[in-house]
């Protein structure tokens, strides 16, 4: 059965890869100091949607962004707090040797959770240009991420955005948001002759066989209704079209494993092009975020 044997080797090399990874944190560490605080503090909205975003996409980049004095503020479809993340990716499976939150970042999502920004969104309807400096789409794989995905509203509010010509960062599946995202009086996407990355196929369909063969999780659980039985990178390489290009960054079996940190990122990839800062997953999440934090900043 050739899915199983795809998966068992993914199991056998993800084990490798956290063996790996636990030796580099020994030396690394990650409670070191973030980017310089900022003298020029800017507002960044951040979408999220009723439930199951991902925890890393969008603490740790809340924390980066706050820690060097920009101000955060959480946009909801209807304005009410968010239920939450993805509860799965918060233990993870097979007993969380896989698609487990990593300590530091599970920590900075306790931390936002807790935060007035978090317990207090605005509504996707109140988002305008004009009142921000930046906007940041986090990702999630789950069912509950269409809520943000779908949202006409959001997706207006990203295009009016997007051409303002002000910072956007997208991550993982919150690059379907931008993907969705038409430019006005057409039916073309806004990301249409943009460099852009996004969640690979490889990772995406890794993350399925595990969860599908190797674990009790029922079988849609890395489905999102919207894109299957297509993945995230062909939505988006349709949507960059030939004048555009995509991305998938290296091929990298690993990458789930040795994610960055603040100061790690042999195995992350963020592209940037213009006003536009992309990555592929939550592994990418500490080089997106300072990225991100770089282009606020007018810095390169």
């Amino acid at each position: 059965n050739r899915p199983m044997v795809t998966a068992l080797l993914c199991i056998l090399v993800l084990l490798m890869g956290f063996h790996f990874d636990q030796m580099r944190r020994n030396v690394v560490g990650v409670k070191t100091p973030y980017l310089v605080t900022t003298d020029n503090p800017k507002r960044v909205v951040v979408p999220l949607p009723d439930s199951d975003f991902d925890p890393t996409e969008a603490a740790v980049s809340w924390k980066v962004l706050t820690s060097l004095g920009h101000q955060v503020i959480f946009a909801t479809p209807e304005g009410k707090k968010s239920d939450g993340c993805d509860p799965i990716v918060l233990e993870g499976v097979l007993g969380g040797l896989v698609l487990k939150i990593h300590p530091e970042p599970l920590q900075f999502y306790k931390e936002m959770i807790e935060s007035p920004e978090y317990k207090n969104p605005i509504a996707y309807e109140a988002i305008s240009p004009a009142d921000f400096d930046g906007l940041l789409l986090p990702g999630g794989h789950a069912k509950g991420m269409n809520s943000m995905l779908r949202s006409s509203v959001l997706l207006r509010k990203t295009a009016d955005f997007f051409l303002s010509k002000k910072p956007v960062g997208a991550i993982c599946h919150g690059m379907l948001a931008l993907s969705r995202a038409k430019i006005p009086g057409t039916n073309q996407s806004i990301l249409h002759g943009r460099k852009v990355t996004a969640l690979p196929y490889y990772l995406e369909l890794q993350a399925y066989l595990i969860t599908h063969y190797l674990s009790s999780l029922p079988a849609d659980t890395y489905q999102l209704s919207t894109t299957w039985p297509n993945f995230v990178e062909d939505e988006i390489m349709e949507a960059v079209g030939e004048t555009g290009k995509y991305s998938s960054g290296p091929v990298d079996v690993l990458a789930p494993i040795l994610v960055g940190t603040t100061t790690y990122s042999t195995h992350t990839f963020v592209i940037e092009d213009e006003n536009l800062i992309t990555a592929r997953f939550w592994g990418d999440t500490y080089s997106f975020a300072q990225q991100f934090a770089k282009k606020l900043s007018g810095r390169k």
